[in-house]
């Protein structure tokens, strides 16, 4: 009895089992989208690059097959599919191409191991062009801001660069003369960077966006630019500046002050952007006044000497105003000598 019973659940586990295993081998279909990017060569060219706007690189691909075998490439899709020049399915040759997707996909290494039939591919083609990659030399050109004033040309290493796309972009984008240009910026100068002295910068290459969108690279990241900062800052003389005294308005009666001789007249020199002291040179240069500034308390403790202050006459109103802020004078004396007496109430 034991026997027979033991035969009869053998019997049933090897129906279970034949049940199961032609279950899942039975056919099906079965549907799935994937991800399909065209890729260039791994050696650099040719290049691939899409010609159909519409492509968005997803494809609704339908087929047939076991459990198993569906099973197996639902897992090939589940990751990015990538096709280059030279793959096998994918077509022979250079120029605007033609890619029937059908026949790729069913060539591609992991739909073959997954032994699925396709039935169908949505989108079924897509075109392509296939170039291959070419150099060419340009020169490398610095353009110089505005706030930036250099003694010279600025000196490129190197001075050319390769420029390397395929045959079409580098057609479309770069004319005869045409070059890489580098930006030299205020910001990209050390503030404590001297005038005068030569310097070499080390400044990025940055390849216009349309270049760049369309495969071009450049052989160089980046160029040395040596260059030597021309000072803004000039110096001009007056020979003669006349000397003024300027007393407290209360002061005025009660004092009498008068300049020695040798100082009446000093000499003054102007320091500051030459883009300022420019119009202050030659035949109708604003005038300039030394000022002599006593106050009471100077008065009153027999100073005899003191520095001056130099204004300028305003070219409109004709008034005294002070210097600009960027302008320095430097005066050919330290101090100006003086003698200031004071009046008896006789006097008055």
């Amino acid at each position: 009895m034991a026997d027979r019973v033991r035969t009869a659940v053998i019997v049933v586990l090897l129906a279970m089992a034949i049940w199961l295993f032609a279950e899942a081998d039975s056919l099906g279909t079965d549907s799935g989208i994937a991800e399909i990017k065209f890729v260039s060569s791994p050696t650099g060219t040719p290049k691939i690059r899409i010609q159909d706007a519409q492509w968005d690189g997803r494809v609704t691909i339908e087929v047939r097959g076991s459990n198993t075998a569906i099973r197996r490439f639902r897992g090939i899709i589940g990751d990015e599919m990538q096709f280059a020049p030279g793959d096998r399915g994918m077509p022979p040759g250079r120029g605007d191409l033609k890619v029937d997707l059908l026949e790729a996909i069913e060539a591609y290494v992991g739909v073959r191991e997954a032994r699925v039939q396709l039935l169908s591919v949505v989108p079924s083609s897509v075109r392509v062009v296939v170039e291959d990659l070419v150099d060419r030399e340009v020169p490398v050109r610095v353009r110089v801001a505005e706030d930036i004033s250099l003694a010279g040309s600025p000196v490129v290493t190197p001075a050319a660069v390769t420029l390397t796309g395929s045959q079409g972009a580098l057609s479309t984008h770069l004319a005869v003369d045409a070059a890489v240009i580098v930006d030299l910026t205020a910001d990209q100068l050390d503030r404590d960077l001297p005038t005068g002295v030569a310097r070499t910068l080390n400044v990025p290459v940055t390849l216009p966006d349309d270049w760049v969108a369309s495969g071009i690279t450049c052989s160089a990241k980046s160029v040395g630019v040596e260059l030597t900062l021309r000072s803004t800052i000039q110096t001009i003389s007056r020979p003669e500046v006349p000397v003024q005294v300027v007393l407290p308005s209360i002061e005025l009666q009660n004092w009498d002050v008068a300049i020695k001789e040798e100082d009446r007249l000093i000499g003054v020199t102007l320091t500051g952007p030459a883009a300022l002291l420019e119009p202050w040179q030659g035949d109708g240069a604003p005038a300039l006044l030394a000022m002599l500034l006593l106050s009471s308390d100077e008065l009153e403790k027999g100073i005899t000497s003191k520095p001056v202050t130099i204004f300028v006459r305003d070219e409109e109103g004709g008034v005294l105003v002070p210097l600009p802020e960027s302008v320095t004078a430097s005066p050919s004396v330290p101090s100006v000598g003086f003698t200031a007496v004071k009046r008896s109430p006789t006097d008055e």
